[in-house]
């Protein structure tokens, strides 16, 4: 029987829809705050008497979940890393009783270190895709009325996107909730991919960066001219200055940034007035220095998350993500009341690291780059790499459609520029590559690929 024809999951899902996707806006601040509290101590007592790692985790600090209060008891806690989850059994992260509903593993991509696999039943994927409404909600759509194309990881086995997301819009679409959304693989041919969405005629796009930009230099050359989407979302890359301007000006319309994991799920998105909330309401996200200390509000950390979610896997102070953010909290005259990301700065990973032991974080690596490429007029360059194989030199590769505007003094351009943000010490390789290289052979290749240890 399909599971959203069942009228106790309908009836579930449907209170869930009149309460998840408003909530942002209908609680104020201290409210959201109360919130927070009442799951977090759900989620702790339910990790706690669920599963066996928690258990252990909790005995080793000597935490008795019942003086966890409220959320800013969350510092007692102990962080829960990525090989804690992966290292271990389904059988001792996740509850029994959810072993025995019929659920489906996904894994992550591994880009961060040990792929960590984790199981996932439909209702909860359901529940999930709650908080895409609220972004189309965000931005004025109807969900009912707005053609999505969602250029994502479909037919890739483990992937998200495969796994969950696919079968949900088709159970949905069986009942026609969900006939006007269009699933494209990430790994067609650009043609073939504007081909299909010309025919769809999208009013929200939502795919990887650099597909997106492919997408819209092809439409630079005329390819598409029928796509006029009211918004594009992009996710699963860094959204850098160049890639969202190149976007923009190709559909006319306004690019907005999405940040979701296999983990966590839609953890922030950005509003109309540019400003990246956190789904404060699911996800409790803090930044960490490398000892494990709050990082003051503005400055850099590493991203820890919390899932505020009884439900599966209990995901809690969870570091595994490997990236780094700055965080703010002010109003936004969008009407959400949410903490902000304020830059969203990467995988820790991707830095580049200096001889002299400075990070440059993934997002401050093109700046230069993209300076160059705006003072000469460069808007051909479909995806760019940095490579570092040791802390002194950096090869900065370009896969360009088409040729080069005035490429000898673009390079000379990036080169000085480079070597002024880097030091002088630092050899600057530039160069046009046809391919660029994928080390873990994943569908799209790495923006930045650093062989240098911080520890070195």
């Amino acid at each position: 029987m399909n599971q959203f024809l069942n009228p106790v999951s309908m009836l579930r899902l449907a209170w869930h829809y009149a309460r998840d996707v408003n909530r942002v806006w209908r609680l104020d601040k201290s409210e959201l705050e109360r919130y927070q509290n009442k799951m977090f101590k759900k989620l702790v007592r339910y990790a706690y008497k669920k599963t066996k790692l928690y258990r252990e985790k909790f005995g080793e600090a000597n935490l008795d979940v019942e003086e966890i209060r409220s959320i800013k008891d969350i510092e007692k806690i102990p962080l829960i890393n990525k090989e804690d989850l992966a290292g271990r059994p389904l059988e001792e992260i996740t509850p029994q009783s959810y072993l025995k509903k019929d659920f489906r593993i996904v894994s992550t991509s591994g880009s961060s270190g040990k792929p960590l696999s984790l199981p996932y039943t439909l209702y909860e994927t359901a529940l999930s895709a709650l908080y895409g409404l609220r972004m189309m909600r965000a931005y004025g759509l109807n969900w009912r009325k707005t053609r999505v194309t969602n250029i994502g990881d479909f037919s890739v086995s483990r992937s998200s996107d495969e796994e969950l997301y696919k079968p949900l819009v088709n159970k949905v679409s069986s009942i026609g909730l969900a006939e006007k959304q269009q699933l494209l693989y990430v790994g067609e041919k650009g043609e073939d991919l504007i081909r299909k969405m010309e025919r769809f005629r999208p009013d929200l796009i939502v795919g990887y960066t650099s597909v997106l930009v492919s997408i819209a230099l092809l439409r630079k050359e005329g390819f598409g001219e029928n796509i006029k989407p009211k918004y594009i979302v992009s996710s699963g890359e860094i959204l850098d200055r160049y890639s969202r301007k190149i976007i923009e000006d190709a559909f006319d319309t306004k690019v907005l940034d999405l940040y979701a994991t296999t983990e966590g799920g839609a953890i922030a998105f950005e509003c109309l007035e540019g400003n990246m909330h956190v789904n404060a309401d699911r996800i409790y996200m803090e930044t960490l220095d490398d000892k494990g200390n709050r990082v003051k509000e503005g400055k850099v950390g590493n991203i820890v998350i919390t899932k505020l979610l009884p439900m599966g896997v209990p995901i809690i102070r969870y570091t595994g993500l490997n990236d780094m953010a700055s965080m703010e909290t002010k109003d936004c005259g969008c009407g959400m009341h949410t903490p902000l990301i304020k830059k969203l700065e990467g995988r820790r990973k991707e830095a580049i690291i200096l001889p002299n032991k400075r990070i440059i974080p993934p997002t401050t690596i093109p700046l230069q780059l993209i300076e160059s490429m705006g003072k000469f007029n460069v808007n051909n360059v479909e995806r760019f790499q940095f490579f570092q194989g040791r802390s002194d030199r950096l090869e900065i590769r370009l896969k360009v459609r088409g040729r080069l505007k005035n490429e000898e003094k673009l390079f000379e351009d990036i080169t000085r520029g480079y070597k002024k943000m880097l030091g002088e010490e630092v050899d600057i390789e530039v160069k046009v590559v046809d391919e660029l290289e994928n080390p873990r052979k994943s569908l799209l290749p790495p923006s930045v690929i650093s062989k240098v240890s911080s520890l070195q």
